[in-house]
């Protein structure tokens, strides 16, 4: 068995710790307390991403056309209007609070990794990649017994991912659309999911509802250090 010096442990702990600390330090009020407004939830949108690199259709029949497709894993984060209020904590305390049947997603989550999955026509001639617009829905009313940082009876709006279960994963719900661009630029727009490893599709990439924990920062640090130490 191989054992990590002590001088390598420390160095591995000084460079992984801030990192998890610092997140955890971050100076936020919360509120345990969300006074539902009984409105139904409403739908919102997430500024678009580009889902796709570019392409361009050589095709020179108007009866030929070109497949241009984006696939991979997004990720999408819950958000609420109170500055200050820690999100991941609130999250909670809305899932907690509103009626499962107002619910357009199989639960209100503070983070959700889901499939970018879709393909579009290129018209001969046309060079262009694809966006994405995912959708939210968002719930509103005033919190209550907040700590410091976060006066009481605040109206609040409080948004979650929209996503739906298809085959065993999370497909994220939103708009694609076509973006124009010229062919000379074609280059400047690579995949952004090209590296990403078993990603998109029903691939294990495609995972359900992940939700982010505050813990997850010390978990990956415990890992380095038993593989170290293996």
């Amino acid at each position: 068995m191989y054992l990590l010096p002590s001088t390598a442990l420390f160095s591995l702990l000084t460079l992984t710790l801030p990192v998890t600390i610092n997140a955890q330090t971050q100076t936020s009020a919360n509120c345990s307390v969300f006074n539902w407004d009984q409105n139904d939830p409403y739908l919102a949108t997430y500024p678009p991403q580009r889902v796709s690199g570019a392409s361009s259709c050589a095709g020179t029949s108007e009866n030929l056309t070109c497949a241009l497709t984006a696939e991979g894993d997004g990720q999408y984060s819950a958000s609420n209007n109170i500055s200050g209020l820690a999100t991941i904590t609130f999250t909670s305390v809305v899932a907690d609070t509103v009626s499962e049947d107002s619910l357009i997603a199989p639960g209100f989550n503070d983070s959700v990794i889901g499939s970018i999955d879709t393909t579009q026509i290129l018209r001969p001639g046309q060079s262009a990649y694809l966006n994405f617009t995912a959708y939210k829905f968002c719930y509103t009313g005033t919190v209550a017994n907040c700590t410091e940082g976060v006066d009481n009876d605040t109206a609040v709006e409080a948004c979650a991912p929209v996503w739906h279960e298809q085959g065993g994963y999370a497909r994220l719900d939103g708009e694609y659309w076509v973006v124009n661009i010229s062919a000379s630029d074609v280059d400047q727009y690579e995949d952004p999911y090209a590296n990403q490893v078993g990603g998109g599709g029903d691939g294990e990439g495609g995972a359900l509802g992940l939700k982010g924990s505050m813990n997850s920062g010390f978990a990956v640090l415990a890992g380095l250090v038993v593989l170290m130490l293996v």
